[in-house]
C-alpha cells in the first residue's frame, strides 16, 4: 500500500512540475518579433537549402554569400516601397529588386550539380506556393496581402 502511495504522490508531483515548466503565453504577434538580421537570415536560407539541395560546406559558404548580397541590396528597395504611396515608384522599385532576385537565381545555378539543380527549381515553386497561400489568408482577414502593400517585392524572397 505504501508503494502505491508513493508511486501516486511522486507522479503527481512530476506532473505539477511539468504542467508549471510549460509555456502558456504565446509568440507576439509579427510586427513585434525580432527582425533577424541579413546575416542571420543569410546564414538560415543557406543551412536551409544545404539540407534540401545537399549542398557541399563549399557551395553553402557560396550561397550563404549570394544571400547576404542579395538580402543587402534589397533591404532599402524594401523600406522604399513602404514608405511611398506612389504606385510607379513601387513598380520601379519592385522592377529594381527583380534584377537582384535573378542575379542571385543564376549565382546559385552556377555552382549547382545537375542532381541539384531540379531540387532548386521544385524549392522555389514551393517557396512561390507558399507565398501566394499567405496572401490569400491576409486578404480573407480583411487586410492588405503583401503584394498590395509594396507591389510584390516580398514576393521575391527564397525563403
Amino acid at each position: 500500500m505504501k508503494k502505491v502511495l508513493t508511486l501516486a504522490v511522486f507522479t503527481a508531483v512530476l506532473g505539477m512540475n511539468m504542467y508549471a515548466q510549460r509555456s502558456n503565453t504565446p509568440p507576439p504577434p509579427k510586427g513585434e518579433r525580432a527582425k533577424m538580421t541579413p546575416e542571420e537570415a543569410s546564414k538560415k536560407q543557406a543551412e536551409r537549402l544545404q539540407k534540401e539541395l545537399g549542398l557541399n560546406q563549399d557551395q553553402k559558404i557560396k550561397v550563404e554569400g549570394f544571400a547576404l548580397t542579395r538580402m543587402n541590396n534589397i533591404q532599402p528597395l524594401r523600406e522604399k516601397a513602404k514608405a511611398t504611396e506612389n504606385k510607379e515608384e513601387r513598380k520601379k522599385l519592385h522592377e529594381e529588386a527583380k534584377v537582384h532576385m535573378r542575379t542571385f537565381d543564376e549565382s546559385v545555378k552556377s555552382i549547382l550539380t545537375a542532381e541539384q539543380l531540379p531540387k532548386w527549381e521544385e524549392h522555389k515553386k514551393k517557396v512561390k506556393a507558399n507565398h501566394k497561400r499567405q496572401q490569400e489568408r491576409r486578404k480573407a482577414k480583411g487586410g492588405k496581402s503583401q503584394g498590395e502593400t509594396i507591389e510584390g517585392i516580398d514576393e521575391l524572397d527564397y525563403d
